[in-house]
Order: C-alpha cells, then sequence, then structure tokens
C-alpha cells in the first residue's frame, strides 16, 4: 500500500498544476515553488524542509499495531519488523523514491539507515 500512494501522490501533484503539494498522510510529492517561493514547507520528525520537485514519505511502525504487532513485515524474517527504529522520514526525487527509500531504510536498523540514506535521500529523519 505504501508504494502505491506515494505513487498516486505524484500523480495527484501533477493533476494539481504546475505549483501544488499532494499530501496522502505521509506520502507527499510537490511541484513548483510552493508558496513564498521557497519551496513547500513539510515536517520531518522535528525538522522543517523544504520541498521544490520532490516528494517526501514516513514509514513507522508507531501506528496500525495489534498489540505487540504492527502492519510492516520484514521481507528477511516474515514476521514484524523489529530493527531498533520506529520511524524513518526521507525525501527524494518523487513521491515512490520517498516510499521505497523510508521503508528500506526502517527495515536496515540504526546502524545500517543512516549510510543507505546518505547514498539515496536527499534528507533523512530517523526515530529510535
Amino acid at each position: 500500500g505504501g508504494i502505491a500512494k506515494g505513487w498516486m501522490a505524484d500523480r495527484l501533484r501533477d493533476s494539481l498544476g504546475p505549483n501544488a503539494l499532494a499530501n496522502l498522510r505521509g506520502d507527499l510529492s510537490a511541484i513548483g515553488l510552493g508558496p513564498a517561493g521557497d519551496g513547500w514547507p513539510v515536517g520531518l520528525g522535528t525538522k522543517t524542509v523544504l520541498l521544490r520537485d520532490q516528494g517526501a514519505a514516513t514509514s513507522s511502525v508507531r501506528r496500525r499495531r495489534w498489540g505487540e504487532y504492527h502492519h510492516l513485515i520484514d521481507p528477511r524474517t516474515g514476521l514484524p519488523a523489529c530493527t531498533g527504529l520506529d520511524e524513518v522520514s526521507v525525501v527524494a526525487t518523487n513521491g515512490v523514491e520517498a516510499e521505497v527509500l523510508a521503508k528500506a531504510a526502517l527495515l536496515l536498523g540504526p546502524v545500517l539507515a543512516p549510510v543507505y540514506c546518505a547514498a539515496h535521500a536527499l534528507a533523512w529523519w530517523l526515530s529510535p
């Protein structure tokens, strides 16, 4: 579902015109210079970033929980992921890419996620 939300945010952004922000609850896609001309302000954890022709996504295990279990399945184990990170937000070139990077970083955990994000994301925020 998350990758589809990133894709849909990109499609919605394209249909809104040359200066727009599509926000599908954690999956965002921006085009243009934003309301003040310096980008679209978006909160990532404790930071605010300005998106211009970019996407952002957050992947988290804090919501959609059933007791000790949650919705994000680790493909290595087939079980709910337990990586030491609770939430990852990233900025990338579009919403789909941001969604993929956020999920992968969350699954990699606190040791590998910063290295992965530094190599692939434009900006990121990790929360243990």
